[in-house]
């Protein structure tokens, strides 16, 4: 155990666990508790794009922005979501405020 926080990478999330144990505590154990953080990220994969580059033309970023967002709807959906447009963000792209 260290006192500084760890090294963490984008997209990673440090958990701080506090846990205090009473004295009258250690003896045979009558409670036990399983902890399971998982990943909400798992089955989620929007690694669809292969940069060869160090800039996309903007033509290339409405391609990828429409595909992740069809992949978006189809993971919503498969997991039963209902999915649907936002009908005053579709009047503000046509230009009616």
């Amino acid at each position: 155990m260290t006192k500084t926080l760890p090294v963490i990478s984008r997209g990673e999330i440090p958990v701080k666990l506090e846990l205090t144990v009473e004295e009258s505590a250690f003896r045979e154990p009558v409670i036990t508790k399983e902890v399971v953080i998982s990943d909400w990220r798992d089955g989620i994969d929007l690694a669809d794009v292969e940069f060869r580059s160090h800039f996309i033309t903007p033509d290339e970023a409405e391609q990828i922005k429409r595909s992740r967002l069809e992949k978006m709807q189809e993971i919503l959906r498969a997991n039963g979501y209902a999915v649907q447009k936002d009908e005053e963000v579709e009047d503000d792209k046509a230009g009616g405020n």
